[in-house]
Order: C-alpha cells, then sequence, then structure tokens
C-alpha cells in the first residue's frame, strides 16, 4: 500500500515538472483533482492532455488547408495590367499638343482643381495662340491672386488684433509660405514677400517654445535668406542652425550651399570635417550632395 502511494506522490511531482515547463496544457484544477484521486485522477489527466494535442494536430491542419485554399484563390485572380499611365501627358505638352476644344476642357479642369498648384501651367496656357484658352488661363491667375491678397489681407488684420495670439501669426506665416511657393509673386513683389516672410519667421522664432519649433523656424529663415541670394545673412543663419541641431544634416548642408555659391572652399572644407567629426548620419539626398564637394570627387 505504501508503494502504491510513493507512486502516487511521484506522479503529481512529475506533473507538476511538466506544467511547470508548459509540456502539459491542463488547468491546476484538474492537478488538485489527480492528486486528491488517485488512479483515477491521473487517468483524467492523461486522457484531457491526449484530447488537447489532437484537437490541435486537427486546428493545425485546418489552418494550412485554409491558407492553401486562399492562395489558390489569389492565384486565380488574373489582373490585366493597366497601361493607362503610358498614355499620360504632362499638362504643359497638352496645352501644346492638343487640339483647341481640348486644351480648352484641360484648362476647364485644372480651374475646377486647387488652382495654386497650377500657376506655371497656367502661365503658359496664357501664351496660348487660342484666344478662348489665354482668357482662361488669365482668369483663373486672376481669381488666385485675388483670393490670395483677400485671404493674406484678413489674416494679417487678425493678426494684428491678436498681437499675443501665437497661433494667429502662424496661420499668416503658413498662409505667406503657401503664396510664395504657389510662384504667384515674381521678382520685385517676389522679394518683398519674402523679406515679410522673414519678419514674421523672426518674430515666431522670438515666440517659440520648443528646440524642434526654433530648429524648424531657423531653417525655413535660412532658405528664405538663400531664396534671396543674401549668403552672407543665411551662412550666420546656418552657424546657428548647426549649434542648435548638431546632430542633424540640415544645417550643414545649408552652410554647403552658402559656401558653394560664395565659392568659400575654405569655409566648405571646414563643414566637410565637421560633418565627418560629428558623425552626422546623412541621407541619401545628403551623401550625393557632400560627395559631390568632396576634394577627390568621390
Amino acid at each position: 500500500m505504501s508503494v502504491l502511494i510513493i507512486l502516487h506522490i511521484m506522479s503529481i511531482i512529475l506533473i507538476l515538472i511538466l506544467k511547470k515547463k508548459n509540456k502539459l496544457h491542463i488547468s491546476p484544477a484538474a492537478i488538485v483533482i489527480a492528486a486528491l484521486v488517485p488512479v483515477f485522477g491521473l487517468l483524467c489527466i492523461v486522457s484531457m492532455e491526449v484530447s488537447h494535442r489532437n484537437d490541435c494536430k486537427i486546428q493545425e491542419l485546418a489552418d494550412l488547408n485554409q491558407m492553401k485554399i486562399e492562395d489558390e484563390i489569389y492565384r486565380s485572380i488574373h489582373v490585366t495590367p493597366d497601361d493607362s499611365a503610358r498614355a499620360l501627358v504632362p499638362v504643359e505638352e497638352s496645352l501644346l499638343l492638343n487640339s483647341a476644344a481640348r486644351r480648352r476642357r484641360l484648362l476647364l479642369n485644372v480651374l475646377s482643381l486647387d488652382t495654386s498648384e497650377y500657376v506655371s501651367c497656367l502661365r503658359k496656357a496664357g501664351q496660348n495662340e487660342d484666344t478662348e484658352v489665354v482668357h482662361y488661363a488669365v482668369t483663373g491667375l486672376v481669381e488666385l491672386r485675388k483670393d490670395f491678397s483677400g485671404r493674406l489681407e484678413e489674416t494679417k488684420i487678425r493678426m494684428e488684433q491678436n498681437p499675443q495670439d501665437p497661433e494667429a501669426l502662424r496661420e499668416y506665416i503658413k498662409l505667406q509660405e503657401r503664396y510664395i511657393r504657389s510662384g504667384l509673386p515674381e521678382n520685385n513683389e517676389l522679394r518683398e514677400s519674402l523679406h515679410q516672410y522673414d519678419d514674421l519667421l523672426s518674430k515666431a522664432y522670438g515666440d517659440s517654445k520648443s528646440a524642434e519649433e526654433r530648429f524648424e523656424l531657423l531653417k525655413k529663415r535660412t532658405e528664405c535668406a538663400m531664396e534671396l541670394k543674401d549668403y552672407e545673412k543665411a551662412g550666420t543663419l546656418t552657424d546657428r542652425l548647426i549649434l542648435l541641431g548638431p546632430e542633424r544634416e540640415e544645417g550643414y548642408l545649408l552652410k554647403v550651399g552658402c559656401c558653394g555659391a560664395l565659392r568659400d572652399r575654405k569655409e566648405l572644407d571646414k563643414v566637410l570635417q565637421m560633418i565627418a567629426g560629428n558623425h552626422v548620419f546623412l541621407s541619401e539626398k545628403g551623401r550625393k550632395m557632400i560627395a559631390f564637394w568632396q576634394p577627390d570627387g568621390v
């Protein structure tokens, strides 16, 4: 009798060890039952484990069959190659090559979209030999300029009425930036807009709360100075930009651009050494730009 009790205790200990090693998938309650009910409890545990393993095999087989079925379904779907993209023609070329009727329809479609994205296209259309196309293009540009002027004036008034509201200033900056990028302002108007834009960025920089925002504002001021071809000012701004974000590539790349415009090879070599010394991670664009200016031409 004592031998059977010892065997029962050893069996329970073995079950506990296997459970701890995740070899068994039974519940703790089943182990308690097995400990309290000799022989029959152990048989129940064996039966439960065998049943669980058989269910897992069936489920795995079902999942495998489902994958095969789905794979066959996907393979049976035939996709017809879409060659329509080959027939696409840039808007500028279409205005030159198509018939007058198609050019008019095309321009009307452009005018129904965001015309601020098609300023260069509308300018070219304004030189078309078809008078109706020219009329549509000029009208679109006039309306776009009128819309920008009205919105800029409204935003400026709102900013001046709320001088302590940073959101009003940032809204004006975004609108001014969009106006410049649209390509509408040219020559003296463009220079005036860029100077005004720089003043707004400078004001926002003084009110900025985070280092990330200051970096972005300073980067935009640098790009603005380069657009104005004020490379001396841009160089000073890039120095501040590098100090603000020594681990970021933007300041160094803008500095390289300034040195290249000023033909200052000595200063440019210093920037290249700084990039290597600070172990700056460069993007693909950055690597290509730096490789162009490397002394060995690599």
